[in-house]
């Protein structure tokens, strides 16, 4: 099972240069749980809860600004 740890090892991994895009800061924290986004309908305005897909993510966020940048879990580990 894949931790925090082994997130923040893949970021470093193949982004060692990895900075905020707004503020410059290098220091970036990968949050200790994995989230997901969710499918949605723009034509019907709704969530597709029960047919739509879900994709695992990985949220760092910037420690000076807080802006969060997101990674699909699958590739980030693959």
């Amino acid at each position: 099972m894949a931790t925090n740890g082994n997130y923040q090892q893949a970021i470093d991994r193949k982004l060692p240069d990895l900075k905020c895009p707004l503020c410059g800061e290098k220091d970036v924290s990968v949050l200790e749980r994995c989230f997901t986004s969710v499918e949605f309908d723009p034509a019907e305005n709704r969530v597709l809860s029960a047919t739509g897909m879900a994709l695992p993510m990985v949220i760092a966020a910037c420690t000076n600004c807080g802006h969060s940048l997101h990674f699909v879990r699958e590739y980030l580990l693959g």
